[in-house]
């Protein structure tokens, strides 16, 4: 009997993280900024948007290139991309843009981003 419930400890933390990880909101979700060490697809996006490598990783070289963007385009420039810079990009924050084939065909679908996971 004590066997069986030796695994409820372990049963009880996989379940408590599946579920966190189910509702965090993932970078870039409504409300949130892309910054430094952001990662994701969402970050993937700004990178193909700034003409720089896309590793989906929110690292310096990404910072970089989000203060030379803010700068040109009059933005406060602090290397944080929130909702002026993401709408100066044609970042829409709350979704991810996937490519590929859709149910019409060839094209582009938007998802909400806690779904693109």
């Amino acid at each position: 009997m004590s066997s069986r419930f030796a695994l409820v400890p372990a049963l009880v933390l996989a379940l408590a993280l599946a579920l966190t990880c189910l509702l965090a909101p993932p970078a870039g979700a409504s409300g949130e900024l892309l910054k430094r060490g952001s990662r994701g697809p969402l970050v993937v996006q700004l990178q193909q948007r700034l003409g720089i490598p896309a590793d989906g990783v929110f690292g310096p070289q990404t910072g970089r290139a989000v203060r030379r963007f803010q700068a040109r385009k009059r933005l406060t420039v602090d290397g944080v991309v929130g909702p002026q810079t993401a709408r100066a990009l044609g970042l829409e924050l709350g979704a991810v843009q996937v490519r590929g084939r859709t149910a019409g065909g060839a094209g582009s679908a938007r998802v909400p981003a806690a779904l693109a996971r």
